[in-house]
């Protein structure tokens, strides 16, 4: 019976680092496509305020 535990407790525990993974995952997409979009926000310091994109509004 212990070894029944101990199987149900290794296969939670999978289950868990696997969707531990995939939330990981998915913030690291999610933080990278937030800091693409601050590229072309009007207030992002590294381009120069974005001043580059209003070219495009002349």
């Amino acid at each position: 019976m212990a070894s029944d535990e101990t199987l149900a407790a290794e296969r939670l525990s999978s289950a868990q680092i696997r969707l531990w993974r995939r939330e990981m995952w998915v913030t690291e997409r999610f933080f990278r496509f937030s800091n693409f979009l601050t590229l072309f926000s009007p207030n992002s310091a590294p381009l120069g305020g974005g001043s580059w994109l209003l070219a495009y509004d002349l």
